[in-house]
């Protein structure tokens, strides 16, 4: 009895037509799963470093205000928004996984 539904690997042949070969096994199901909890992980790092990047370029952005640089302090905004962003997708992406 399985948990779940049980994937196959598919073959084509050489005029197209898909049929079932065999089914997978536990362990490669077992090694998906690590795989993707680890991709997981992976990512909900990537989206910490991203957010803390995002911070830094406010401080930044702060800075440059505060000596007149105007342009400066815009860019760094920008680029705080477009961490904060690729933070949330990374979240988003590891979210999926799980």
């Amino acid at each position: 009895m399985t948990a779940g539904p049980v994937p196959y690997f598919y073959s084509t042949s050489s005029l197209g037509n898909a049929k079932a070969v065999v089914p997978a096994s536990n362990d490669l199901q077992r090694r998906a799963r690590q795989a993707a909890q680890r991709l997981s992980a992976t990512l909900e790092q990537t989206a910490q470093v991203l957010e803390r990047t995002a911070i830094l370029a406010e401080d930044h952005a702060q800075r440059e205000d505060q000596a007149g640089r105007r342009d400066a302090a815009a860019n760094e905004r920008l680029l705080a928004d477009q961490s904060r962003k690729a933070a949330r997708r990374a979240r988003a992406h590891a979210d999926r996984l799980r």
